[in-house]
């Protein structure tokens, strides 16, 4: 699970798992209030959407640039969105049960790699985990610690 932005980490770990195991199943994950590659996935073509500002500003751009598109479609198992609300949740747990600071980015995985497992079916999941900058930056670490 990588979270997508413009595409670039995904790109990179997808060719580097797929050159060893062609068999596991990749997954991204966006925010519901931009999500992109999903439209785009769903429409067979890059589709651009409406972008609504969140604290998970790392990812979630308004559309999908086309040799992007073009190089993920087909190694991609789907890109998954996930809540405001969700990715709080998983920023909160990561603090407080990991001690990790994580920005909304990489939270966005662990509350899609949480789906999987819940609804998917899924026994393990990876998820790739990302920058604190925003974290520590913003007011997303107050409101999720409890201070």
């Amino acid at each position: 699970m990588t979270p997508f932005g413009l595409g670039g980490l995904t790109l990179g770990v997808a060719g580097a798992v797929k050159a060893i195991r062609p068999d596991v199943r990749l997954f991204t994950v966006e925010p519901d209030t931009a999500a992109p590659l999903a439209a785009s996935l769903a429409a067979g073509r890059p589709t651009a959407v409406d972008r609504q500002a969140s604290f998970v500003d790392a990812i979630g751009t308004p559309q999908v640039l086309d040799p992007m598109f073009d190089a993920l479609k087909d190694v991609l198992s789907g890109a998954l969105t996930v809540s405001l609300a969700e990715a709080e949740a998983a920023v909160a747990d990561l603090f407080r049960i990991q001690k990790m600071i994580v920005e909304g980015a990489a939270a966005c995985g662990l509350a899609a790699g949480r789906r999987l497992v819940r609804e998917g079916g899924y026994r393990r999941v990876a998820v790739v985990m990302t920058g604190a900058e925003e974290a520590i930056r913003g007011d997303i670490l107050r409101r999720t610690s409890g201070h």
